[in-house]
């Protein structure tokens, strides 16, 4: 291939397979803080981990579709406010391996009921989606789960949570997915990092400054201790491998909320006038397509371009 423009917040690999070659190599390095700073990514990971061996999984599954709901709720009260299109979060729900003989060690029985108790009512019609690479739609106690591209899933508005084993942290990105629950054992904790690099987008490629709450992704690990938490953590500290978000446990890291007794300034200061200037003004992707034909031809990079 005569030019190859990539960009890439993990380049090492591909570099490493250049290296060998005599292909001309021009980089370009952007500080990964300042890609935090512009809003790209959201603020911080929260891990949620159970006080006690003995605590359910379900329990904690069931404080997982709780956050879903209240970031959804969030969302929603903030784009009517801003008049945006609506963001919709995703519960994104990692699995178990399966069997010969089984599709998952997990009991996708008990979490759906889980879920719907939690939220208090049943799932919608195409409101749950898995992306086993192993099997078609799948009936569960008489709910339909249908399957999907790990790549369709960002533009369905329709899904709210998505099942998975392993296939997610490849050719994948969803910045809606808001929360993550993971049945998955301690050893798995190299995985679990690589799948949260894929989480972290802002859905609206800024930051949210009315309520900070909705810069966070939550992770939820029923089956990981202090010190296996701590082995997550270190992980999502390797920027290779993982954009650079504030990375802690949900007892560590606070959200600061308004002081109740402040109400009258708070609402005075929200008669000032004021602009959300976006730092990049949005394109479509045929017009940025368009430019970048133009300008390979214009430094004759790409005569045809």
């Amino acid at each position: 291939m005569p030019l190859v423009i990539g960009v890439s917040a993990t380049p090492r690999r591909f570099e490493d397979l250049l290296s060998g070659t005599t292909h001309t190599l021009y980089k370009v390095y952007i500080k990964a803080d300042e890609v935090r700073e512009s809003g790209l990514l959201k603020d911080r990971i929260l891990i949620h981990f159970p006080d006690a061996a003995s605590q359910a999984e379900m329990t904690l599954l069931a404080e997982a579709v709780q956050r879903w709901q209240t970031v959804t709720q969030r969302w929603a009260e903030y784009c009517q406010k801003q008049d945006g299109a609506v963001v919709r979060p995703i519960l994104v729900i990692q699995v178990e391996d399966g069997t010969d003989k089984t599709l998952t060690k997990t009991n996708l029985s008990m979490s759906l009921a889980t879920l719907e108790n939690a939220i208090g009512r049943q799932l919608r019609e195409g409101e749950a989606a898995h992306a086993f690479h192993d099997s078609g739609d799948l009936h569960i106690d008489g709910r339909r789960v249908r399957h999907i591209e790990a790549s369709r899933i960002e533009e369905d508005q329709n899904i709210g949570v998505v099942l998975f084993k392993m296939n997610l942290s490849t050719g994948w990105d969803c910045p809606r997915a808001e929360v993550m629950m993971s049945f998955r054992r301690a050893q798995d904790h190299t995985y679990i990092a690589q799948l949260l690099g894929r989480m972290v987008r802002t859905p609206l490629a800024r930051r949210v400054v009315a309520d900070a709450a909705l810069n966070d992704v939550h992770l939820y690990l029923p089956h990981y201790d202090q010190t296996a938490v701590e082995s997550v953590i270190q992980d999502l500290k390797n920027v290779e491998d993982v954009p650079p978000s504030e990375t802690g446990t949900s007892r560590e890291l606070v959200t600061l909320h308004r002081r109740e007794d402040m109400e009258q300034v708070f609402e005075a200061m929200s008669e000032l006038i004021t602009y959300r200037v976006n730092a990049v003004r949005k394109q479509s992707s045929l017009r940025r397509l368009m430019g970048l034909g133009r300008g390979l031809t214009h430094d004759r990079l790409d005569d045809d371009a």
